[in-house]
């Protein structure tokens, strides 16, 4: 297996897994019906969101407005440790990605490796964002984002096999660019801050859990 594909593999493989398990344990140590608002499965999914610092849309919640958010941490009667568990078991799935991906004592290449963990623990995040409803308008931009981003490339397709593959140029006004320019700003700029915090304790994991890696290659 080379290198590249490698990472990519076990960094999906193990980022997910660490989400999952980073579910189960809060499903565990939470008391059931800490939340009578929504079924259990979905209150542990905003929990453990919650816990990496990704506030829940208050919309969720009969006696909040629209557009407001909610830090479950603070209201509701919960373990504190499940603060913990988000850096937690990143750093420890890093360590098993960076020994899954290959043996290497460059503290460089250690990091590379573990930094792949982001990529299932992203993707995963945003699975459990769109299935639990954590954040609707968010979810809502990711769905129009990927309905456009796939409408286009299927009609680029179609337009390709349609002139042969010669250029085709369509003819827009000036303002349908720039509004299309300024919502896809907005709505790119409103994704990344909604994610933002998974990727800061992912990245906390990453490199606590690389340091721990390069010392116990490099120590003797």
């Amino acid at each position: 297996m080379r290198l590249h594909e490698a990472q990519r593999r076990f960094g999906l493989l193990f980022g997910m897994a660490a989400f999952a398990t980073g579910l189960l344990l809060t499903h565990l140590i939470t008391p059931s019906g800490f939340i009578s608002d929504a079924p259990r499965w979905q209150a542990v999914t905003w929990l453990y969101l919650n816990a990496h610092g990704v506030p829940i849309a208050a919309s969720n919640f009969q006696q909040f407005a629209w557009g407001q958010s909610i830090d479950l941490m603070g209201r509701y009667q919960v373990p504190s440790s499940v603060t913990a568990i988000p850096i937690l078991l990143s750093t420890i799935y890093v360590i098993v990605t960076i020994d899954a991906i290959g043996y290497t004592t460059r503290f460089k290449h250690i990091l590379e490796n573990g930094a792949y963990l982001l990529l299932g623990y992203v993707l995963a995040s945003g699975a459990g964002v769109a299935v639990s409803g954590a954040r609707p308008a968010v979810t809502l931009l990711i769905v129009l984002f990927l309905g456009t981003g796939g409408a286009i490339y299927i009609g680029s397709i179609v337009v390709q096999n349609l002139t042969g593959g010669l250029p085709f140029f369509g003819v827009v006004t000036l303002g349908t660019v720039l509004i299309t320019g300024l919502v896809i700003l907005i709505g790119g700029v409103t994704i990344v801050l909604a994610f933002l915090p998974i990727v800061v304790i992912g990245g906390i994991g990453v490199l606590s859990g690389s340091i721990l890696s390069y010392i116990a290659r490099n120590v003797n």
